[in-house]
């Protein structure tokens, strides 16, 4: 469609109706009712990922919604999918057995006692909860957990899983709005059919992945136990996607760090970024979150910020040796030892790897932001505060998808964007057999292969990271070899003097 100028439209207004009213005659059935098909989709999948969790598995004709569906009426959710007539789907289609019906909200149970300890005066921080273990987070992160108070266990697990899902889809969208920033600015009237098209397919899209999305290890693991890393992602995600020149931008962050400590690292990249607003604000939040804490739980607050109950690894991990080193923990940490348990000074070894590779992440995330590759700072950033951080469950690794996600829509050619999300789906979708190693607990002899598949997020973010160095080496060296081109034209003094 030929674009038309300004000042065309300015002379002659009748021509912005015609130009518009060809633009939606361009945009077909099929885009306008691609995106609520993919939705439905998504509602199935939901749908199906509730049922595993409150049912305990069940088989899917067991939901009335479903039942009328001819396919799902032979599928099982006990291990791995098999079809009506008993041939299991193939490879790594089928799911590895996880046991999101069997983690019993444990964390959100933990977030309900830490309410019912704030709420009734107690000290947070010398209570145990199950298992021995302390409260880890913030105080501040206390203070959000009060309202589920006002709700029964059942219910809030409920309100919990719904909420989760809906977060999931939120953080797909976010994530491919991030990988593509410019789509949402893009309205020239010349352009207006196409961007609308776009934006219906990018939407469909967007549905599609959460619906396979919320099946990945990360995102079960968060289900499972009811816990809060959906939340945290998607305030980071929607921050970057959606508030980037707001005067709201870098509130998302700091408020996800004010709940879990990780989302820090994105303070230096804002401000190495170019970003100083939103970084900011962002510490701003992060100060007054603390501030707070110490306003309404001064005994705790001290205690966590004063005390250094924040830096006791212990208080997540537990207390023994190895503890931290099952394959729950996807940190250089926790690599570290499963790699090498007996090795002298681990923990120094540790710091020197995670200073290292903090600050080169970090400065690889802020170098690819400022040549407006979002996803790939996005991405950098957020497995580097991932990697360095004493412990990372899995289901931290929640960012981590979003991170994939951003980076997969961010391909320029749509097959391969395709290409590498369907990849990435079966990629995390099979990532559920990390729970073989994880099951094998602490301490426990790996094998070659159980060492790498229980590092199996470890080594993704070292690759997204070398990744983006090699993208750095290969620009710096091409900048170079145009400079010296560039020179090898230019007239010497000689051929000046000669001429």
């Amino acid at each position: 469609m030929r674009a038309v100028g300004f000042w065309n439209l300015v002379r002659r207004p009748r021509a912005a109706g015609t130009l518009m009213g060809r633009a939606r005659a361009v945009v077909g059935p099929a885009e306008v009712l691609a995106a609520p098909l993919a939705a439905g989709v998504f509602v199935v999948s939901a749908t199906a990922m509730v049922a595993s969790v409150f049912a305990g598995r069940p088989p899917l004709h067991s939901i009335p919604l479903l039942a009328s569906l001819p396919l799902l009426r032979g599928i099982s959710l006990r291990g791995p999918l098999v079809l009506k007539d008993g041939l299991p789907l193939p490879g790594l289609l089928a799911p590895a057995p996880h046991p999101i019906g069997d983690l019993g909200f444990f964390d959100l149970r933990v977030y309900r006692r830490a309410a019912e300890i704030v709420g009734g005066g107690g000290s947070l921080y010398t209570a145990k909860f199950r298992h021995g273990l302390g409260f880890t987070y913030p105080p501040f992160a206390a203070l959000l957990f009060l309202p589920l108070r006002a709700l029964s266990l059942r219910g809030d697990e409920l309100a919990v899983t719904l909420l989760n899902l809906a977060l999931g889809a939120l953080v797909v969208h976010a994530s491919l709005a991030l990988a593509d920033p410019s789509g949402s600015n893009r309205r020239r009237l010349g352009r207006a059919s196409h961007e609308r098209r776009r934006a219906w397919l990018r939407s469909a899209a967007a549905w599609l992945a959460a619906a396979a999305a919320i099946w990945s290890e990360p995102f079960r693991t968060t289900i499972g136990y009811g816990q809060i890393d959906l939340l945290v992602a998607a305030l980071v995600v929607v921050d970057l996607a959606y508030l980037p020149r707001s005067r709201l931008g870098g509130l998302g962050v700091g408020l996800a760090a004010a709940l879990k400590l990780t989302p820090l690292v994105f303070i230096p990249y804002l401000l190495l970024s170019a970003r100083r607003g939103m970084a900011a604000r962002a510490g701003a939040v992060f100060a007054g979150s603390v501030a707070l804490a110490f306003l309404t739980l001064p005994r705790d607050a001290r205690r966590y910020w004063l005390g250094g109950a924040f830096m006791k690894v212990s208080r997540v991990t537990g207390g023994s040796r190895l503890a931290g080193s099952g394959a729950a923990n996807q940190s250089l940490r926790g690599a570290l030892m499963r790699l090498a348990p007996g090795l002298a000074h681990l923990t120094l070894v540790w710091l020197a790897l995670a200073l290292l590779l903090g600050v080169a992440g970090v400065l690889l995330a802020a170098r690819a932001a400022r040549r407006s590759q979002e996803a790939w700072g996005f991405a950098l950033a957020a497995v580097t505060g991932l990697l360095i951080s004493p412990v990372s469950w899995t289901h931290h690794w929640a960012i981590g998808v979003a991170a994939t996600v951003a980076l997969a829509g961010a391909s320029r050619r749509t097959v391969t964007a395709v290409g590498t999300g369907v990849a990435l789906a079966i990629g995390w979708v099979s990532a559920n057999a990390i729970w073989r190693v994880i099951a094998l607990g602490p301490g426990a002899p790996l094998t070659a292969r159980e060492l790498v598949l229980g590092d199996l997020y470890v080594l993704l973010g070292l690759a997204i990271i070398l990744a983006a160095a090699t993208i750095e080496v290969r620009l710096a060296l091409g900048s170079r070899s145009r400079r010296r081109a560039a020179a090898a034209l230019l007239p010497t003094a000689g051929s000046l003097e000669t001429s």
